[in-house]
């Protein structure tokens, strides 16, 4: 795609750990919101109102794109990675697409000090329909009607730390989500056997220590 010269090279390399016929795909921002309103109609089909409209309130592209990342997840299925991410290891080795309703990675904990641990969600995979990322949608829907920006003061329990803006689509409210101990919301236990290190190495690395 014109839009994004690095992805050839992204593919070339990461086809060659993936299972063979894996089709990659990707979306520009016109695409993306052609996308979430065709989503949106099956969302309504399952109850679930407003997706569309709160991806168009939502100003920060980035902020449209985690809602996005969900919906079609939640729409097909598969495997999302940011567009730069190159795979180097086996998919195998970080999702059993057998056996998993979900996977993700913890993201780089030096971004967040003693705040605690958030899913990274530049790397997803999950089942159609799981009902871990319907719940989030359906956060991010509330997030939006509210015009939720985040906690203006600290957890008692955690340190404040300046990352509101991750709690209205990001990894903080994917973490919440699936931590949630409400049992009116449907959620899955995601697996977690990776933790990607930081944009200044770029690098994920395994339980067992393998990059």
């Amino acid at each position: 795609h014109d839009a994004l010269p690095i992805s050839q090279a992204v593919v070339d390399g990461s086809r060659k750990v993936v299972p063979q016929h894996t089709e990659f795909r990707y979306y520009d921002n016109a695409q993306m919101a052609q996308s979430v309103h065709e989503i949106s109609q099956e969302l309504m089909e399952q109850g679930v109102s407003g997706a569309e409209k709160a991806f168009q309130e939502l100003r920060p592209v980035a902020f449209q794109a985690d809602l996005w990342r969900y919906m079609i997840l939640w729409q097909q299925g598969g495997i999302y990675l940011d567009a730069k991410i190159m795979l180097t290891a086996p998919l195998a080795s970080w999702v059993n697409q057998q056996s998993d309703e979900m996977a993700a990675c913890w993201d780089n904990p030096e971004a967040y000090g003693q705040a605690g641990a958030f899913y990274w969600n530049a790397m997803l995979a999950a089942r159609k329909h799981n009902p871990s990322l319907l719940s989030a949608i359906k956060r991010i829907i509330s997030h939006t009607e509210k015009h939720y920006y985040g906690e203006d003061e600290p957890e008692p329990e955690k340190p404040f730390f300046d990352h509101r803006d991750l709690s209205i689509t990001g990894p903080i409210m994917l973490t919440r989500v699936l931590n949630t101990t409400d049992t009116t919301v449907a959620t899955t236990v995601p697996r977690v056997n990776c933790t990607f290190l930081g944009a200044g190495r770029g690098q994920i690395v395994g339980r067992d220590g393998t990059v």
